[in-house]
């Protein structure tokens, strides 16, 4: 996380196609079909104040669901005096997984694009 600019609760999202079975053949091609996440839940953050905005977070979350879609939504910052627009930020995100399905099913659909991981 940003040394000031700390969101109080970042909430995780997951989107699935057909209610959490994921197949090949459904992945969408077009992100910004509707859609519908489903929380899987959330963490909170230290203010960062004991070491005077400083020092970074490191949070490590799993997430053991199929997906093709993770969202991560941050709520309300802490309020200090460095951040005084109340902005949140994300220094550095990695996200590791495993493919859906196969690139060259995925292709044979005439999908483009790269699969969830």
């Amino acid at each position: 996380m940003h040394q000031y600019k700390i969101p109080k609760i970042i909430e995780v999202l997951t989107y699935s196609p057909q209610g959490g079975t994921v197949e090949s053949s459904q992945l969408l091609s077009d992100p910004n079909e509707h859609m519908f996440f489903k929380k899987a839940g959330h963490f909170t953050l230290d203010d960062n104040s004991s070491s005077g905005f400083k020092a970074r977070e490191l949070k490590t979350v799993y997430i053991d669901v199929n997906c093709q879609y993770v969202k991560l939504s941050l709520q309300k910052s802490y309020p200090n005096e460095k951040n005084i627009f109340n902005q949140a930020a994300i220094v550095s995100l990695k996200c590791m997984g495993q493919p859906l399905g196969t690139y060259e099913n995925y292709a044979m659909n005439g999908q483009e694009g790269t699969l969830a991981t």
